[in-house]
């Protein structure tokens, strides 16, 4: 029952681990961080869209990201891992509420998020929203963001979006000889978030 949720969690914590270590790398702008965490979900591991959704906004300019993830700078790096493993948690949460609320499933239930995280409260709708129409998601998706990344919420939406549809045309990642390829990438990740912050 629970083999699911857990494996999505490890595969948000890998996300998760990747955007704190882009986002700890000043020589990036928040825009490129964004655009370099797509690209490497697309080359060396997969688009996990709630995560991505989440890090548009922890990785943005001018979103509320208080307590979305907590000690990243802290001097005690274990501070910082456990921030990172509580927002991965948080986007299980959200992809979980993903594949609850699918329209087939609506003639036998419906699902109510509840939380009191005024983040996760923002995110959630922005996961659900359906378009067949794909310039029509692009603005849905760009005035949602807006307030985060202001001029650059469109080209945040064009990443996304890519970022979707190549997903969908390419096989997953292999590793020939590597047992556990998520926990590999979470070893990386967790190397890069633990070394010394610098100031």
């Amino acid at each position: 029952m629970l083999d699911e949720p857990l494996h999505r969690w490890r595969c948000n914590y890998a996300v998760m681990l990747k955007a704190a270590s882009l986002e700890l790398n000043p020589a990036l702008s928040p825009v490129r961080r964004f655009e370099e965490l797509i690209a490497w979900m697309l080359s060396d591991f997969l688009v996990a869209g709630p995560a991505a959704i989440y890090c548009a906004m922890f990785l943005s300019p001018d979103a509320p990201r208080a307590g979305l993830m907590k000690g990243l700078r802290s001097q005690d790096r274990s501070r910082a891992l456990a921030g990172v493993r509580n927002a991965a948690w948080d986007a299980t949460y959200l992809s979980e509420l993903v594949q609850r609320a699918q329209p087939h499933q609506y003639g036998k239930a419906r699902c109510i998020f509840a939380s009191a995280d005024r983040s996760l409260s923002l995110l959630a709708p922005l996961l659900l929203f359906d378009a067949d129409d794909r310039d029509a998601f692009r603005r849905h998706m760009a005035a949602k963001i807006e307030p985060w990344w202001r001029r650059d919420a469109g080209r945040v939406a064009d990443v996304i979006l890519g970022g979707m549809e190549a997903a969908q045309n390419r096989p997953a990642p292999e590793a020939p000889g590597v047992e556990d390829y998520v926990g590999q990438k979470i070893a990386e990740g967790e190397a890069a978030v633990s070394r010394p912050i610098t100031s």
